[in-house]
């Protein structure tokens, strides 16, 4: 209520059209090819860590046994991949 005491209408705002055009749609795919892709990069070393922890190909799960931190053991994982196989063997 405003001062004179009737009620104020409300105006709802109108929603944007989200109507894909065609010279919109080649953008469209293009960044999400690119999200996608930079996605992929940025998980694809840890994935391979925990593949490699899973499999236990790496040889450390004596520490983690006796109560070692997993944590731990990933970095030194992580640190070990590098150190035998370089950025590529993540």
């Amino acid at each position: 209520m405003d001062s004179s005491g009737s009620k104020k209408t409300n105006n709802k705002k109108k929603k944007k059209s989200t109507n894909i055009t065609a010279s919109d749609l080649p953008r469209r795919i293009v960044c999400g090819g690119l999200a996608g892709m930079i996605a992929k990069t940025a998980t694809a070393p840890l994935e391979r860590i925990k593949m490699i922890s899973q499999t236990g190909e790496h040889g450390l799960g004596k520490n983690t046994a006796k109560g070692g931190s997993s944590a731990h053991s990933v970095i030194n994982l992580f640190r070990n991949v590098l150190r035998n196989e370089g950025v590529v063997g993540l």
